[in-house]
C-alpha cells in the first residue's frame, strides 16, 4: 500500500510541475493586443486556482502539493527582487497571483473531495 501512495504523490508532483510550466507561460508571456495586465493576472490566478482544486481533489491528504503549481510565479518574483532596481510591489503581485490561488485551490479541492458525494464515491471506489 505504501508504494501505491508514493506513486500517487510523485505523479501529483509531476503534474504540479507541468501545470506550473503553463502558469509560468501565462505570467511571463507578452500581453496580446487589447489585453490588459489586470485581465492577464485574473486569468492566471483562475488557472492556478482550478489546477490547485484538481490536485487537492485527487489527493485529499497531501493537498499542500498544489503549492508547487506556483513555482513559475516564485521564480519571476525572485528575479524581480534580484533585479538592479527591485520592485517589491511586482514581487507581491506575482506571489499573490500564483502561490496563494494554488494553495487555496488545493485546500478547496481537498474539502470538495471530502464533502461532495461524487468525491466520496470516487475515493471509496479507489480504495478497494
Amino acid at each position: 500500500m505504501g508504494i501505491i501512495k508514493a506513486l500517487k504523490v510523485s505523479s501529483l508532483i509531476v503534474f504540479s510541475i507541468v501545470f506550473g510550466l503553463f502558469g509560468l507561460s501565462l505570467l511571463f508571456s507578452d500581453l496580446a493586443p487589447g489585453e490588459s495586465l489586470l485581465s492577464r493576472l485574473v486569468m492566471a490566478a483562475l488557472f492556478f486556482l482550478v489546477t490547485g482544486i484538481i490536485i487537492g481533489y485527487l489527493n485529499r491528504t497531501t493537498w499542500l502539493i498544489s503549492g508547487l503549481i506556483g513555482w513559475g510565479g516564485v521564480l519571476l518574483a525572485l528575479q524581480s527582487l534580484l533585479n538592479s532596481a527591485p520592485n517589491v510591489l511586482q514581487t507581491i503581485i506575482l506571489m499573490f497571483t500564483s502561490v496563494v490561488p494554488a494553495f487555496l485551490g488545493g485546500y478547496l479541492g481537498s474539502i470538495l473531495g471530502r464533502k461532495w458525494p461524487l468525491g466520496n464515491a470516487f475515493h471509496r471506489f479507489r480504495r478497494k
